[in-house]
């Protein structure tokens, strides 16, 4: 085993790679044993020279980040950073063009994209906070059937639903806890 550096990436998908060990090795071509990856020219590799049935071939394995793995092809890239001492150790990031998901270390999730975003499910849907639920839109739309709020109101004109006399997403009367959204 040699410690090499990538002097050229021949072919990006199957990252095969051109590679040079100082005084060694010059401008081989080399295949690689377990990347997950892209290459980068100037990138410190590990390069071992195998024999086969046509003569000597090399393969390279990339030098791994203690406690970090980056997984990267074209435009998809997953950051896994373990305990190290970053600032972002203990999260996951996953990127996709203009989209991301990051996972952090005290249980946060951030979703941010520049296109739009789609939660659907063949089944209930729940979202249930222990504090603050916030939507901020320019424009909001709830379409569906029955409009429940938890708990009893009497029709006498008080409470969630008989405070307003009709509903302000689908314009139904409101008389006690429920709306049916017509």
């Amino acid at each position: 085993m040699y410690l090499g550096v990538v002097t050229k990436v021949e072919d990006p998908k199957k990252f095969v790679i051109r590679a040079t060990v100082e005084d060694l090795i010059e401008d081989v071509i080399a295949y690689p044993i377990d990347v997950y990856d892209e290459p980068y020219v100037g990138e410190p590799i590990e390069v071992r020279q195998i024999e086969t049935i046509y003569g000597y071939s090399f393969v390279y394995q990339k030098q791994r980040l203690r406690d970090h793995t980056l997984l990267k092809i074209g435009d998809c890239v997953v950051d896994l950073d373990g305990n190290g001492e970053s600032a972002d150790a203990g999260t996951i990031t996953i990127k996709i063009a203009n989209a991301s998901i990051v996972l952090k270390n005290g249980g946060d999730i951030e979703v941010t994209t520049a296109a739009n975003i789609k939660v659907k499910a063949d089944g209930n849907c729940n979202i249930e906070a222990s504090g603050s639920c916030e939507v901020k839109s320019p424009k909001v739309t709830i379409t569906g059937g029955q409009c429940t709020i938890d708990g009893s109101v009497a029709p006498t004109g008080k409470g969630a639903f008989c405070g307003i006399p009709a509903c302000l997403f689908t314009g139904a009367p409101h008389v006690g806890p429920t709306s049916n959204g017509t």
